[in-house]
């Protein structure tokens, strides 16, 4: 059975306070950065828009309001039934539902103990790590 994910770490210097879209949000919802607004992640391509996890909560009327987006974190996450082993990166598969990814479309990684049928998991995510969102660091 799906539950809402479970924020177990963040790192307090990878938080980041965004402006929302009108969309509701649950702490630990994925989310993606789109228009200049925090909304629900939707699509399995949108790994290059991905921002982190919902640090806080919102209504669909609170379009504009801030919310503490966290970069850097393990969540305990909903994960399509497979096997799974420490480092594996894993995509967007649904809501707050993550998927093996093999490399494509990443946006976090495995963190837990290797399994077998496995359904939910440890998942740890760092957007700067990532490279997807923010722009290369200047060399």
């Amino acid at each position: 059975m799906a539950f809402q994910p479970i924020i177990k770490q963040w790192d307090p210097m990878a938080v980041i306070n965004l402006k929302v879209g009108a969309v509701a949000l649950n702490m630990g919802d994925l989310c993606s950065y789109e228009t200049q607004a925090v909304v629900l992640m939707d699509l399995v391509t949108e790994d290059a828009t991905f921002c982190g996890v919902a640090g806080g909560r919102c209504g669909t009327t609170d379009a504009g309001l801030y919310i503490p987006i966290f970069t850097k974190c393990i969540v305990r996450m909903n994960l399509a039934s497979a096997t799974y082993d420490f480092g594996n990166t894993l995509l967007y598969s649904a809501k707050n539902t993550l998927a093996d990814a093999a490399t494509v479309n990443s946006v976090g990684s495995y963190w837990d103990v290797y399994g077998t049928t496995l359904t939910a998991g440890d998942v740890y995510f760092d957007i700067q790590n990532l490279g997807k969102l923010f722009e290369a660091p200047l060399a």
